[in-house]
């Protein structure tokens, strides 16, 4: 019964979803919407663009429920899906490992202290479930044609931490702490009373990629996703300079070329401490995506820095570089936090902003596939404006001229919507659909989508909004998002774009004055090592619809490929179709990277 009821969930939110559009009021939209099949789509965001949410679980942030059951999590689970689908988003980013513990079976890592309290000592070594919590959201969001983008936070141990008692008394015996200590190193204790892992070892980044791996090779995941947690933020009047490496930096800086004592700025060229800390970085990000790609090339690889590079004036500790943007952030990540953000953005390619950098500063590698600057401010921000950010990160796009440059999504601060602030319009319902607008039109060619944090924001009565990030989601729905749009290409993924076979056998009927179409699919389902479907092979299919004689193209529908047969056939009933019009369907098969088949016209 369980069973059915979900089926039927799912079944009415895609029948709801297939409406027609009423877009002829918003001419930004009516602007963007095409006449024809034929037209470029590619980089149209009304019919390609990512559209996701972060799905926070350190300290039950979203989910999980604390101390609830399997019901319960995964009720709360379905809940978080269907809005997602219902208002037309197409990615979500699980926050699998918000510090040593994790959502899923691991053998490597305990389970999360989420499930069942906040303290360190709620950590467990055994799994509470039956059934494996990411594999869960994997297959329902599969269901809903939703990428799964697994979070990982990588050198946080615990969030709390008790001085006052031992690693044993605190930590479950899975915990990675113990053999850290084992190896006579000891977890870094920072200003905001957490344990890290000290990048400068490498058993420290040896730990990450473990953690990584262990989800690549085990789950159907669409990608792997850090935030911006690397060498830690300034805090208290603590900042990069205090950071305890004295022992890692040692034993390891100069064998690399680099001199720990010398603590000179860390601009380009400057073979010092910090240099050292920022090759650290720059190591680990391209091992991970040499990890990734060797394992499973149509992983994706994505990283949501804070929103500010470098600021273009010297601010408190910090020089300032010419190419920085106009702004004035206390935690630029090129200098606070040691990560070459902007590096990785370019994989590696020198630009005339990057014009001091040598090989030793990490040119000529492949870093990431898309970034993610998390700009949580709006354009009436006095030191790090919404629009000049996304102004500074468009050129810098569109210096490279590297055909690998990551694509950009932009990170919006949806948990801010409803605060009091003196400047910046948090209560204007408007203002995330406002942003969207924005990096549309600044940001085409080079922004594909966005991200919204976080999940439990989108809701009436949010603790944290009140109403107000309902409202902005709803919003976007109705003046943004009003039809589904397919995950765009990926720069960096150009040598494995190979679409799916075209689809055949066009039929149209009408079966109690409802459009009924249907197609079959030639393509071979094909898996790999991993038994987890292959790039190049159907997975889905798109529903594009227009009227017979004018209108605009929309697309009505995707459908998750559930027929494993070759030239199987599928069957869709267009419900929500004018019964007094003739329209002109056109069906596409998509791979699990959102390769495109040619399309089948079917009237």
């Amino acid at each position: 019964m369980k069973k059915q009821i979900l089926f039927l969930t799912i079944l009415l939110s895609i029948i709801l979803s297939c409406q027609s559009i009423d877009y002829k009021e918003n001419k930004i939209i009516n602007k963007m919407l095409l006449e024809s099949i034929d037209e470029d789509r590619s980089l149209n965001p009304m019919y390609r663009e990512f559209r996701a949410a972060w799905f926070s679980t350190v300290a039950n942030i979203d989910w999980p429920v604390m101390g609830g059951s399997e019901a319960k999590q995964k009720a709360l689970i379905i809940k978080y899906l269907d809005t997602l689908y219902n208002n037309n988003f197409n990615a979500v980013f699980v926050q699998v490992k918000p510090d040593a513990g994790v959502i899923f079976k691991s053998k490597i890592n305990p389970t999360t202290r989420y499930f069942f309290g906040i303290n360190p000592e709620d950590e467990r070594d055994d799994y509470p479930f039956k059934t494996d919590m990411l594999e869960f959201i994997i297959n329902e969001a599969h269901k809903r044609n939703i990428e799964v983008h697994a979070w990982f936070n990588p050198y946080r141990i615990s969030l709390k931490y008790d001085t006052n008692k031992s690693y044993e008394e605190q930590f479950s015996k899975k915990n990675f702490i113990h053999t850290y200590v084992s190896n006579g190193l000891k977890p870094v204790h920072w200003y905001d009373n957490r344990l890290y892992l000290d990048p400068g070892e490498p058993i420290s980044s040896k730990y990450v990629i473990d953690s990584v791996v262990e989800v690549v090779e085990n789950y159907d995941i669409d990608g792997i996703h850090f935030d911006d947690y690397f060498y830690q933020n300034s805090l208290n009047g603590k900042t990069y300079r205090d950071w305890p490496d004295k022992v890692s930096s040692s034993k390891y800086a100069s064998n690399l070329g680099y001199d720990a004592n010398n603590t000179s700025y860390d601009n380009y060229g400057v073979d010092g401490l910090y240099a050292w800390r920022r090759n650290n970085i720059n190591n680990l990000v391209s091992s991970i995506y040499k990890e990734i790609k060797s394992r499973k090339p149509y992983v994706k690889w994505t990283i949501s820095p804070a929103g500010v590079w470098r600021n273009k004036e010297p601010l408190s500790e910090y020089n300032g570089d010419p190419n920085g943007s106009d702004s004035k952030s206390y935690n630029p990540n090129f200098d606070a936090l040691h990560a070459d953000v902007l590096l990785w953005m370019l994989n590696g390619q020198k630009t005339t902003t990057l014009s001091n950098a040598a090989e030793k500063d990490g040119l000529n590698k492949m870093y990431i596939d898309a970034i993610i600057p998390q700009i949580y401010w709006s354009s009436s921000h006095r030191t790090v404006p919404f629009d000049k950010m996304i102004n500074w990160w468009v050129g810098q796009a569109r210096k490279a001229t590297n055909k690998n440059i990551a694509d950009i999504y932009i990170g919006h601060a949806l948990y801010k919507m409803g605060r009091e602030d003196k400047y910046e319009p948090w209560k204007d319902v408007w203002v995330m659909s406002k942003q969207v607008d924005y990096i549309r039109y600044v940001g085409k060619g080079y922004i594909k989508g966005s991200s919204f944090f976080t999940m439990h924001n989108m809701y009436l009565n949010d603790v944290g909004t009140g109403d107000y990030g309902y409202k902005a989601i709803d919003n976007i729905k109705k003046n943004n998002y009003i039809f589904k749009a397919i995950v765009p290409t990926m720069n960096t993924m150009s040598d494995i774009n190979t679409p799916p076979l075209k689809l055949e056998n066009p039929s149209l009927k009408k079966s109690f004055g409802v459009n009924v179409i249907s197609f079959t699919d030639p393509n071979e389902y094909k898996l790999d090592k991993y038994s987890h479907v292959l790039n190049g092979v159907s997975v889905y299919y798109v529903i594009y619809r227009k009227k017979e004689n004018n209108g605009k193209l929309e697309i009505i529908d995707k459908i998750r490929r559930e027929d494993f047969n070759t030239n199987c056939k599928i069957v869709y009933r267009d419900e929500k179709a004018d019964k007094n019009v003739k329209y002109v369907y056109y069906v596409t098969a998509l791979d699990r990277i959102h390769n495109e088949s040619e399309y089948l016209v079917i009237q």
